[in-house]
Order: structure tokens, then C-alpha cells, then sequence
């Protein structure tokens, strides 16, 4: 497991995206699973919560892990498709600037219930299980999906875009933890 902490992307190779996809699920069970955390705020870092945070986490990990298996059952998927302009620039800074972008509306979770998110974060656990034991087949697979801003992502591109994303999220986290706190 990586030895740095959750919100932190370490050097890319599939293994570390993978891993830090994993390491993930911790946090985000503690925050999902304990009322005070997951109502938790802090306006000056973010206008969601703890739990919208993690509950926002489980949908877009369980998300990215159902296309990477579509782009598995079919290879030829979208093989032509293209990046977006800032697809490049986040996946080798590994990170993103906050309070920049915005989720689109299916993904954004204000105001939703902690109950929402449980069945939402073991579906992302099983799912990831499942990817990582296909890892050896994600470099070769040419198949891509869209993202709504980065255009299309190859299943290793995915990976790697998943852990910044988590990464991301669990550094607000921890900031309206140390904020609020």
C-alpha cells in the first residue's frame, strides 16, 4: 500500500494509481459511516461537506470503474476519441486547482443524504476489485470513454485521473477537518 497519505498523488505508474484508489476507501467509510463527520462544513474551504465530498468520491470511483469494464467488453470503443485541452496538464502535474471546476449536475451531491452513499461505496469497492484484477489488460486495451471536460481517457488514463480526483477530494476533506476542527 502507498506509504504517503490519501490526498496525496504519488509517481504515476498503474500500480500507484491503483493503489491510491484503494487507499481511499478507509476515509472514505469513516466519513460516510459517522453523522457528525459527514455533516461536517467549512464555507471558507468548500461549499460541500465532508460527506458530499465522499459520497461525490464513491459515485465518481464507481463511475470511472464501470467504464473502464465497458472499454474491457468492447476494445475498439471510442479508440479514435481525443483528449480535451486540459487533459494533458492534470494528468502529468497530477492535480487540479480548486474550486475551478465544476461537477456536472447527475455527480453533484448537496444536500443528499448520508444513507445515499453506503450501497454507492461498496459497489465502488467491489468494482475497483474487480479492475484490479484485470490491471494486466488495461495498457493494451485502446478503448477510451468520455469525460465531460477531458474528452476521451484511455482505461490506464482513467486510473490515473481517479486517484488525482480522490486525492483532490480527500485534501478538501482534511481541510474542513483541520478547519472546522
Amino acid at each position: 500500500m502507498s506509504q504517503t497519505p490519501p490526498w496525496q498523488v504519488d509517481d504515476w505508474t498503474l500500480s500507484a494509481g491503483l493503489e491510491k484508489i484503494e487507499q481511499q476507501w478507509d476515509a472514505l467509510s469513516e466519513v460516510l459511516g459517522h453523522s457528525g463527520l459527514f455533516e461536517l462544513r467549512d464555507p471558507e474551504v468548500s461549499g460541500w461537506s465532508c460527506g458530499e465530498h465522499a459520497g461525490h468520491m464513491a459515485m465518481v470511483t464507481l463511475g470511472i470503474a464501470k467504464g473502464i469494464h465497458g472499454n474491457l467488453a468492447e476494445p475498439d470503443r471510442d479508440a479514435a476519441g481525443e483528449w480535451g485541452e486540459p487533459t494533458k496538464r492534470v494528468l502529468e502535474m497530477g492535480g487540479f486547482p480548486r474550486g475551478v471546476a465544476k461537477s456536472p449536475p447527475r455527480l453533484d451531491t448537496a444536500g443528499r443524504p448520508r444513507s445515499d452513499f453506503a450501497p454507492i461505496l461498496d459497489d465502488a469497492v467491489d468494482a475497483w476489485a474487480a479492475v484490479r484484477a484485470r490491471a494486466a489488460e488495461l495498457p493494451g486495451c485502446p478503448a477510451r470513454f468520455p469525460h465531460f471536460a477531458f474528452g476521451y481517457l484511455t482505461s490506464t488514463e482513467w486510473v490515473r485521473f481517479c486517484a488525482i480526483h480522490s486525492a483532490h477530494h480527500l485534501a478538501v476533506v482534511r481541510d474542513i477537518r483541520d478547519g472546522a476542527g
